[in-house]
């Protein structure tokens, strides 16, 4: 990551860009977030025991 580019985020939008690799980075995020592993430690696999939730993720984003 080249750090004299800066990460531009826009809160309103709930919207992030920047560099990546030589590219543009494009990102949405939540305004309240919702915790992947509130009960339990965090698995060394952790990836494959993320839920999909794009209800909860669209609601910001589906007027």
């Amino acid at each position: 990551m080249d750090d004299s580019i800066p990460v531009v985020r826009d809160f309103d939008a709930h919207t992030y860009a920047r560099e990546y690799n030589g590219g543009l980075m494009v990102g949405w995020f939540e305004q309240e977030a919702k915790p992947a592993f509130e009960e339990s430690k965090v698995p060394k696999d952790w990836k494959k025991h993320i839920k999909k939730d794009f209800k909860h993720f669209c609601r910001y984003f589906l007027l």
